[in-house]
């Protein structure tokens, strides 16, 4: 047995070499071989820089649609009303301007539109310059004057007049009994014979081809001034010979023609118009009044011609006019209903400028238009 001194001592030494053991350094490992150095990365072959992107010629985008114009403001009476200066009682401008007024009333937004019987273009063009009156029914030929302040509108000085639409053709009638020696223009000499209305477009075109014809209607002619029912009447009554009136399809030509009793016979002017338009201007042209229109009267006629306008002044508002234009194209069949002409109606052959408002209707709908300065 240890004695107890022993056993202290032992323990002892066997602690120091724990500690000893522990304090000792790790033994090196032996060298392995090193690793073989891994291959460097190919580097690639120097690629072309890129190509500077060429800009594309940028396409100019497409105007935007521009919506209609609006509806026509209302009055404080909730609607805007206007009047059309139309002709006389059995003309074509009486019933065509009131188509138009009802027509238009009807259909077009904010708009009321009364039609007034006058004496015809002339009459209509002077209350348009005297602002008396909004649209107005005339021939294109009395328009050119108006705009220009010559002949009848010479006092008055220019009219600033624009163009709607083109309504119709109208034809210079010169109205004899069947049975009668009148064959040209010229054989009027010595008759009784309506020219028309006091100062309207039709007695223009009628005084015109006298003039053509060599005629004066002062001296060479018994000159009566009557509206185109008045001269229907006359001849029924056998009180004139021959009566003119400028129009197309006219209501009081048709009654006179369907008369029992009464046969009558169109006179040609055709050879009168190369006259007419060398002095008045290229208003005029040769048209044809087709036979069959008027009962009895079997061939085709060739007759003066011009055209018919709606007009307004250029300060009538842009928005009116346009849906004034736009109604009248849109709902043509209603007004054929009311007269045949306007199955003619166009934005072709006018004498004068169109409306701002009527041209941007017709290029909304890529019609062609007089496209006058």
């Amino acid at each position: 047995m240890f004695s107890k001194t022993s056993r202290v001592l032992l323990l002892g030494t066997l602690l120091m070499l724990v500690i000893l053991a522990a304090c000792a350094p790790a033994p090196t490992p032996a060298p392995t071989a090193a690793p073989p150095k891994a291959p460097e990365p190919t580097k690639p072959p120097p690629t072309a820089a890129p190509a500077v992107p060429t800009a594309v010629p940028a396409t100019k985008p497409p105007e935007p649609t521009k919506p209609p114009l609006p509806a026509p403001a209302p009055t404080l009476a909730g609607t805007r009303r206007l009047s059309v200066g139309t002709g006389a009682v059995g003309g074509v401008f009486y019933v065509y301007g009131g188509g138009i007024a009802s027509v238009v009333s009807k259909n077009a937004p904010g708009l009321q539109v009364t039609a007034e019987s006058t004496a015809g273009s002339v009459d209509n063009l002077k209350l348009l310059n005297a602002k008396k009156g909004d649209l107005a029914l005339a021939f294109s030929d009395t328009t050119y004057e108006a705009l220009k302040g010559d002949g009848q509108f010479k006092a008055l000085g220019p009219t600033p007049v624009r163009a709607l639409a083109v309504l119709y053709f109208a034809f210079n009638h010169l109205v004899v009994f069947d049975e009668s020696g009148i064959k040209t223009v010229a054989d009027l000499k010595g008759k009784k014979v309506s020219t028309s209305s006091p100062g309207t477009g039709s007695e223009i075109v009628a005084l015109r081809t006298l003039e053509a014809a060599g005629l004066d209607p002062d001296k060479d002619i018994t000159r009566e001034r009557l509206g185109a029912q008045e001269s229907a009447n006359a001849m029924k009554d056998r009180k004139i010979d021959a009566f003119f009136f400028h129009g197309s399809n006219i209501a009081a030509i048709i009654d006179l023609a369907a008369t029992p009793g009464v046969k009558i016979r169109l006179l040609p002017q055709a050879d009168l118009v190369p006259k007419i338009a060398a002095k008045y201007g290229p208003v005029y042209s040769v048209g044809v009044i087709p036979k069959g229109v008027y009962k009895g009267v079997d061939v085709d006629t060739q007759a003066v011609a011009s055209t018919t306008l709606l007009v307004v002044r250029d300060d009538f508002p842009e928005d009116v006019a346009y849906w004034i234009t736009r109604t009248l194209f849109e709902k043509q069949a209603d007004l054929v209903l009311v007269h045949k002409s306007a199955s003619e109606l166009t934005s072709v052959g006018s004498s004068v400028a169109f409306h701002p408002g009527a041209i941007k209707y017709f290029k909304e709908k890529g019609m062609k238009y007089d496209d006058i300065k």
